[in-house]
């Protein structure tokens, strides 16, 4: 509001392309946040942009405006129907990269390296996760509560200390790094304060990547503390090699 009193006064007209673009970005900005996603399609921002909370022009006034404009609004990348917020954009292709490159590194450890222990209670289910998750560049452990997957947690971290290979727990919350502790009886830490990330301020500097194997518990689930902008901070926090859960 301020912004548009602003251009008021200094006699910017309300099809001013300038305006019309601000807008854009604007109805941008705060649908993704809004709707928690990381892009809207083009026509859809036209339409949030032209409503009466925003611009409050015709659709098709707006429309025209931008295509005579042909550069994008600043801050946002558009990409055949659809445009994101510059900054979510960014940290997608930062995430997909990481990811990419984790994957691409292959396996350190081979499955013939595990044997299943004679006394274990696991099912055989339960103990091919363990072993995925020890030779596999990236794991999703998943199962409703009681299926074991805190049993499949601390087999693997049993193991890994078996192998000399160090081991990382971390979780979104300490409650629930506490209770990664308790189950299975290796220090856990918050994802923030393992890869030294607070958000609203600038991202520390690590002593050195993590190593080994990294159990993130819950840590991209709905409602945790991880936000796109920060996705690409814990993955550029592994050494090569390592092995995520």
């Amino acid at each position: 509001k301020t912004a548009e009193t602003l251009a008021t006064q200094l006699g910017v007209e309300d099809d001013d392309p300038r305006r019309v673009a601000a807008g854009l970005a604007e109805a941008v900005r705060q649908r993704t946040s809004a709707d928690g996603h990381t892009w809207m399609t083009y026509a859809d921002a036209v339409i949030t942009a032209a409503g009466a909370d925003i611009l409050g022009l015709d659709t098709d006034l707006v429309e025209v405006v931008l295509l005579e404009a042909q550069d994008d609004p600043s801050g946002l990348i558009r990409t055949g129907d659809r445009v994101w917020p510059a900054q979510l954009w960014a940290a997608e292709q930062a995430i997909a990269s990481g990811v990419s490159r984790l994957l691409g590194a292959g396996p350190l450890l081979q499955a013939s390296m595990f044997g299943r222990p004679a006394a274990s209670v696991l099912s055989e289910e339960q103990w091919s996760a363990v072993v995925t998750g020890l030779t596999t560049p990236l794991s999703l452990l998943t199962g409703a509560p009681g299926m074991g997957k805190t049993l499949t947690i601390r087999t693997m971290v049993e193991l890994a200390a078996q192998y000399h290979i160090p081991v990382t727990l971390m979780a979104p919350t300490g409650k629930a790094a506490l209770r990664m502790t308790e189950s299975t009886g290796v220090a856990a830490r918050t994802l923030h304060s393992a890869i030294k990330l607070t958000p609203g301020q600038s991202i520390g500097r690590l002593d050195e990547p993590l190593a080994g194997i990294v159990v993130c518990d819950e840590c991209f689930a709905p409602g945790t503390l991880v936000d796109t902008p920060y996705g690409p901070r814990p993955i550029e926090s592994l050494q090569p090699g390592v092995r995520v859960l």
